[in-house]
């Protein structure tokens, strides 16, 4: 803003400085005009060796006339001659064509002429110029008052648009400083604008949307994770301090002890694990590649048949090639995570269907399925049904699916259909159904 008030400036400046240059012009326009018609007209006369003329030439501008012969000898109609200057005796000699230049004569400004004769000698005409120096005097206080007159208006709207314009640049200084001192997220700046400063108002409004909305759900994450561990850790430290009794107890009960604290141990360690993984906020570490997905899914389905031995189930399989861009190691754990629920919430001997095509991935168990009331809150963090309180787990499981796949530009979603005809002693239950959608690529390999 500072350089466009000073340029301004500098244009008011130059404009005066012409203005001044052909006002000066057109003032002496008709003066020089005048001079030259009666130069020549005497340079005419001159030629013909009429010299009383001098005399008899009158005008507007009561001009002052002399003829300077050959011999040096001043004719003048006037008391008092011009005197003869270096510019004249340079037009007397021929070295100068003309000669013309503003002088004083008799204590008044006038502006003279000089032109040779061709016969030699030279004339010279003068006229006064008074009324011409007042009046280009008067303008050049006018125009020396219009251009200063520019430049403190210039300078004055200048400092009120960069006063305007720098205002939203105000607000927001006030608000970050605001925001650093009292850690307050939820303030935001005033977008009054429309253009580049309001585009960084709301780029910066956004930014405090996104950093209050990460720490909110950091600090949830901390209240659930406290909240979470409160459970297993008095569990563990109860069954520590029974340690100190083992003399009192007998085999079994020392055997009975020594269990709990391995499955304890072992709970937490898989929560504290899904906490290391829900709470990633960063990109990945693994790079994105493209891939076949149906391949993924068949090696997560080896990696579940541990876990789904232990309840006799056993997963259908049916796929076609396809091939996404993401993060495979990452998607695997999403694929192993929903297996795992499903195999939690088979029955016994039930089976698992599973489908891989079009980069789409469902996976339907037939166990005892979702209440109304739970299903919009299973992707929740920690969040657990009432009727999986019982079973073990740490209500991760699905939240952790839920971002593996947005990290991966899909979605995931679960249903809780009806049966159409019972599965494996499954009764009238209706099971879940959980689809994770991909986008495939168009990658030609086999």
């Amino acid at each position: 803003m500072l350089a466009a008030t000073i340029s301004t400036c500098v244009i008011v400046i130059f404009t005066s400085i012409a203005a001044l240059v052909v006002i000066r012009h057109e003032v002496y326009l008709p003066v020089n005009s005048r001079l030259n018609y009666t130069a020549n007209l005497l340079v005419h006369f001159a030629q013909r060796g009429r010299y009383p003329f001098l005399k008899k030439i009158e005008g507007p501008f009561s001009p002052i006339s002399q003829l300077i012969t050959p011999a040096g000898t001043i004719l003048t109609d006037n008391s008092v001659p011009i005197p003869v200057t270096k510019g004249i005796q340079a037009v007397l000699n021929g070295t100068e064509n003309s000669y013309s230049a503003n002088t004083t004569y008799q204590g008044s400004p006038i502006r003279l002429l000089a032109l040779p004769v061709p016969n030699g000698g030279a004339v010279v005409v003068g006229t006064p110029i008074t009324a011409v120096l007042n009046q280009m005097h008067n303008l050049q206080h006018l125009i020396i008052f219009i251009a200063l007159s520019g430049i403190v208006l210039a300078g004055l709207l200048g400092w009120l648009v960069a006063r305007a314009a720098l205002q939203p640049l105000r607000k927001l200084a006030t608000t970050v400083e605001r925001v650093s001192q009292t850690m307050d997220l939820s303030q935001r700046v005033d977008v009054t604008t429309k253009d580049e400063l309001g585009g960084l108002a709301s780029n910066f409004n956004q930014l405090l949307q996104a950093l209050e909305q990460s720490t909110t759900r950091q600090r949830q994450l901390v209240q659930d994770a406290a909240h979470e561990l409160r459970t297993p850790l008095t569990s563990l430290r109860t069954n520590t301090e029974l340690i100190n009794r083992l003399g009192e107890m007998d085999i079994k009960e020392q055997q009975q002890l020594s269990s709990d604290v391995l499955a304890q141990l072992e709970e937490l360690s898989v929560l504290v694990n899904d906490l290391v993984v829900l709470a990633r906020e960063e990109e990945p570490s693994h790079p994105s590649k493209d891939f076949r997905l149906d391949a993924l899914v068949s090696d997560a389905l080896e990696r579940a048949q541990s876990h789904a031995r232990i309840k006799e189930c056993t997963f259908s399989y049916t796929s076609q090639p396809c091939w996404i861009h993401g993060i495979p190691e990452r998607l695997m754990r999403a694929i192993s995570n929903v297996l795992d629920n499903a195999i939690k919430w088979s029955h016994r001997g039930g089976t698992i269907q599973v489908c891989c095509q079009n980069g789409n991935v469902s996976v339907r168990d037939y166990g005892a399925g979702i209440t109304e009331e739970d299903l919009p809150h299973v992707f929740d963090r920690f969040y657990r049904a009432t009727s999986a309180r019982e079973l073990p787990g740490s209500g991760l499981g699905l939240a952790i699916v839920k971002q593996i796949v947005e990290e991966n530009k899909g979605k995931v979603s679960i249903y809780s259909p009806p049966l159409v005809e019972e599965k494996n002693g499954g009764g009238n239950e209706q099971g879940t159904l959980v689809i994770i959608e991909l986008v495939t690529t168009k990658a030609t390999k086999d």
